[in-house]
């Protein structure tokens, strides 16, 4: 992560529609209590829809693959309120058709590797290419179908498109209709040049109020911070997250207390048991909690700051 020095005095960071999915909660301890965590210290942190890692994370948990030439990902579910059965489609050139009924393109190797039908916790499918050379030129359309609606459904879909190591994530947080496609985005590919992203997902992306912030707004950084498991110069136990808590930003779910991930090892054989408890015991809400932006180490990200202080400047920092 790039480092700000400069007598730096103030920061800001806006906060962009593709960061909702990146709103972050810093979960403190109630009562004293040895840790039960692989950290040492009781505190753990959930982001919004209590989602602990990354999309391309949860994409390598079931199987597929993200370090190829191209990839598209989406996910759903990730609060439990959405089982929907949704699908990942891709139209290319050369009559090109990705989807659940034709998951490998032969010539050129694109292939839907995961595939989910009956989403059980975090739902996640995934289209990649691996050869460059083996991809046709031309325009790769993205989208979204939901092949099945259920009435239980409250929340929509993101999605990830990552080419030449940069990643762009999309929102759309409405519920999909029985057999309802959501174009995402396009990327045009030509030899000598590359990719080239073109975002057709539109319809969600209007300013809102979200963990009673605005996005499209600059907001005040009151502390930065890695996450509890590198606090005291930790190293090596799980993920390093990036954290920048916001001035006023409030979250108004009911974040779980703690996952499975974060737990000793000695609790694996209780895993299920753990698995319930975190989702059902509350987390008391605080008027001064530590909530706002977080990243992962392991997904390249970028922000929009602006620093005051011996020089007041907007930056544009890759994380």
């Amino acid at each position: 992560m790039l480092m700000l020095k400069h007598n730096l005095k103030t920061l800001e960071i806006m906060f962009e529609h593709k960061h909702v999915s990146n709103l972050v909660s810093l979960i403190a301890p109630v009562n004293k209590s040895q840790s039960l965590f692989k950290w040492d210290n009781r505190f753990s942190w959930a982001y919004n829809g209590n989602i602990t890692d990354s999309m391309k994370e949860n994409v390598k948990k079931h199987g597929g693959k993200v370090d190829g030439v191209l990839r598209f990902s989406i996910q759903w579910n990730d609060n439990d309120d959405n089982h929907d059965d949704l699908d990942a489609h891709c139209y290319g050139p050369d009559n090109m058709r990705i989807t659940y009924m034709n998951k490998k393109h032969h010539s050129s190797k694109g292939q839907l590797d995961v595939d989910i039908q009956n989403p059980n916790g975090v739902a996640v499918e995934n289209i990649t290419w691996g050869d460059l050379d083996k991809m046709p030129e031309g325009e790769y359309t993205f989208a979204v179908h939901c092949y099945r609606s259920t009435s239980r459904t409250k929340s929509g879909f993101t999605a990830e498109i990552e080419f030449d190591g940069q990643i762009h994530s999309f929102a759309y947080n409405k519920s999909l209709r029985q057999s309802e496609y959501i174009d995402v985005a396009s990327v045009t590919y030509k030899k000598g040049q590359g990719f080239k992203l073109k975002e057709l997902l539109k319809s969600s992306l209007s300013s809102n109020q979200v963990w009673d912030i605005n996005t499209n707004q600059f907001h005040p950084v009151t502390v930065s911070m890695y996450s509890p498991n590198y606090w005291d110069e930790q190293q090596g136990i799980g993920h390093k997250h990036y954290f920048f808590m916001l001035d006023g930003c409030k979250n108004s779910d009911s974040p779980n207390g703690f996952f499975n991930e974060f737990l000793k090892e000695d609790f694996d054989k209780h895993k299920r048991v753990f698995e319930a408890l975190g989702s059902k015991m509350s987390v008391q809400d605080s008027e001064d909690q530590l909530s706002g932006l977080g990243f992962s180490s392991t997904k390249r990200n970028s922000i929009i700051c602006k620093v005051g202080g011996t020089f007041d400047r907007v930056l544009k920092v890759l994380i």
